[in-house]
């Protein structure tokens, strides 16, 4: 169900959904893609574990007893977390729980625990942190209600964001950062205000 603000008659949001957290599906909400990008399990070099697999199972695996940070019970993200690493055949041990990407970053760079981040959030990480590519990915997209993408401000919304995922490729740790993660969102907003058409 999306959120209905009073002051608009066209509500739209951005959702994210992941391996091992299959969207539902809502006939009453059309939705567009934007990007799909790998999960990064992040750590400290201090707890960094060794594996030269690329399978799940070996590169979560021997963090089996690291505490974990993930995302807020009740979230796609933490749904994520924890059914991978049960996928990699252990239960987390969870320490901490937050919904900000950067914080978890911090949190993995002073020891804390190891946790997962979209491609996106890596791109200006903290000193001390070790990013392991994962074969998980998430996927980012618009939705609103059914049969609105053809109104004029959802589909200049659509665009400016578009645009901005487009300016944002290559941001991973293993290219050159594109733009700062925390910059996407302003950068997001003033596309959209530039596409608006005027009234």
């Amino acid at each position: 169900m999306l959120p209905e603000p009073p002051d608009s008659a066209n509500p739209l949001i951005s959702v994210h959904d992941y391996d091992f957290v299959p969207a539902s599906p809502d006939t009453t909400v059309d939705e567009v893609p934007l990007l799909e990008e790998p999960m990064y399990l992040v750590t400290n070099a201090a707890i960094k574990g060794s594996s030269g697999s690329d399978t799940l199972a070996e590169l979560l695996g021997p963090y089996a007893e690291a505490p974990w940070i993930t995302a807020r019970d009740g979230t796609t993200g933490h749904a994520m977390a924890v059914r991978a690493c049960q996928a990699a055949g252990f239960q987390p041990r969870i320490r901490h729980q937050v919904n900000d990407f950067r914080t978890v970053l911090a949190l993995a760079a002073t020891g804390q625990g190891a946790g997962f981040v979209p491609e996106m959030a890596t791109a200006q990480s903290p000193i001390g942190v070790v990013l392991s590519k994962l074969p998980l990915f998430r996927r980012s997209k618009v939705a609103f209600r059914a049969g609105g993408g053809t109104h004029p401000a959802i589909a200049a919304f659509v665009a400016a964001a578009r645009a901005a995922v487009s300016s944002m490729i290559g941001s991973g740790p293993d290219e050159k950062p594109a733009m700062r993660y925390s910059d996407s969102g302003r950068a997001l907003q003033e596309q959209s205000a530039e596409a608006e058409p005027a009234n």
